[in-house]
């Protein structure tokens, strides 16, 4: 677990990588709240042998929307690496398309204008290896890929008031537990599920980004 970090230091810090691929890979990963093998669409050979993961990144996909009819929504699919016999298990991540609320997500439309896709054709040792050393500098702390959910995630408690309801929608636990408690769990019911989740959490996000305190 990477413990609570400043909230302006680390956005600034993620703004200073100089690579533009990896400045969006990290983006998408926090955003995201995101495992790095949820976002790659490559494993390493020993990987593959080992049945240690799998490209989860390759049923990445994303879809505009919007909230009320009146304020747009970039929403993204995720696959989750912890599943549970067969059961479909997904999570939406919503994020507010205006830079007031969320500026990085105009890196992220970007990416999706240019190369039609959010996901990376990495492996997820890779990704690792690009936060560990794009991040550890500029923060003066070892960071790792899997660090980058965690902080997402005392974010959006401390400075955006998510209560365990959506922190559990963003980070994708407990989601099979209660698909698998819903009778007749199609996917029809599964994919109300998913969008009641995320139009829950949705106006918590929309905060003034230059209005939240760091801590």
């Amino acid at each position: 677990m990477a413990g609570a970090v400043d909230f302006s230091r680390f956005r600034r810090a993620v703004d200073h990588v100089s690579s533009v691929r990896d400045r969006v890979l990290i983006k998408l990963l926090y955003l995201t709240a995101a495992r790095p093998s949820e976002i790659c669409t490559r494993t390493t050979p020993s990987e593959l042998r080992n049945r240690a993961t799998k490209p989860y990144g390759i049923s990445m996909n994303w879809q505009l929307g919007k909230f009320k009819k009146e304020k747009d929504v970039l929403l993204i699919r995720v696959a989750l690496a912890k599943r549970r016999q067969s059961l479909p298990s997904n999570k939406i991540i919503a994020l507010p398309m205006h830079p007031d609320f969320e500026p990085w997500i105009i890196d992220l439309l970007k990416r999706i204008e240019r190369n039609k896709k959010l996901e990376f054709d990495l492996t997820r040792v890779t990704v690792n290896k690009i936060v560990k050393e794009n991040l550890s500098p500029l923060l003066g702390r070892v960071i790792r890929a899997k660090d980058l959910r965690q902080i997402r995630l005392e974010h959006l408690a401390k400075l955006y008031d998510f209560n365990h309801f959506d922190l559990e929608a963003v980070s994708g636990i407990n989601v099979k537990k209660k698909l698998l408690l819903v009778e007749n769990a199609d996917e029809k019911r599964i994919e109300t599920l998913l969008h009641s989740a995320w139009r829950r959490y949705f106006p918590k996000l929309l905060k003034p980004i230059n209005d939240l305190a760091s801590y």
